[in-house]
Formats: structure tokens, C-alpha cells, sequence
């Protein structure tokens, strides 16, 4: 049986995987080089499917590993937002961020982090 962190999991790999490959391959979807509120470039759309690709195969894997994912991704992409609302993407510099990368950063990190922290915290009261 699936818990609420795998499917988690699950969803975020699968919309980070979607949001990764539309960068890619839709050129045509693009106004004013903007994608739904999104900078589309390969280093963004790289890290989207990779980050999303080990969600997507977490679903496979032990409770232990899914938890281990969420507390990664979370931490990752509120470290992001982080650096999107403070330096304006200049700390780390890996590409352009504006406020909606910033929001979305700071929403997948958190409710990565919340999942994570209070399944693992419901798992321990049994």
C-alpha cells in the first residue's frame, strides 16, 4: 500500500518531470521567451527531470528511501527560493529566477518538507 509520502513523492517527480520536458520540447508554447510564468533553459528543465525522474521511481522503493527524496527535494528547492527571494538568483546562479520561480521553488519545498516531517512523525506515535 502506498502511504501519503510515496504518492507525495510520486506527484511532485511526475510534475517536475512534466515541467522539465515541456522546457525542452516546446518551443512553439513560448511568449515573450516565457513558458506559464517560467524561463524556460536546459540547466532549469535538467535539474526538473532529474529531480523529478527519482520521485517519479520512488514509488518502487522502501517507505525509508521516499522520506530520504522529500527531505532532499525539499530542502533543495526551499534553498532555492531562498536564493530566489534574497539574491535574486545570484547566489547560485544557475538560472534565471523570477517571483514565480521563487513561489513555486518555495511551495514544492515546502510541502515536500511537510510531508516528510509528518508521516515520519505519525509513523513514530504508533
Amino acid at each position: 500500500m502506498h502511504t501519503l509520502r510515496s504518492q507525495t513523492a510520486w506527484a511532485i517527480g511526475g510534475l517536475l518531470v512534466a515541467l522539465g520536458l515541456i522546457g525542452f520540447v516546446s518551443p512553439g508554447l513560448h511568449s515573450n521567451g516565457m513558458l506559464i510564468g517560467f524561463i524556460p533553459d536546459t540547466s532549469r528543465n535538467l535539474l526538473y527531470l532529474a529531480a523529478g525522474a527519482v520521485g517519479v521511481f520512488t514509488i518502487f522503493e522502501r517507505d525509508a528511501f521516499t522520506h530520504v527524496y522529500l527531505m532532499a527535494v525539499g530542502a533543495l528547492f526551499v534553498a532555492l527560493a531562498f536564493d530566489g527571494f534574497i539574491w535574486d538568483g545570484g547566489l547560485f546562479n544557475l538560472f534565471p529566477v523570477l517571483p514565480v520561480d521563487a513561489y513555486f521553488h518555495a511551495l514544492i519545498g515546502t510541502v515536500a518538507l511537510v510531508i516528510a516531517v509528518w508521516e515520519e512523525e505519525k509513523k513514530r506515535r504508533r
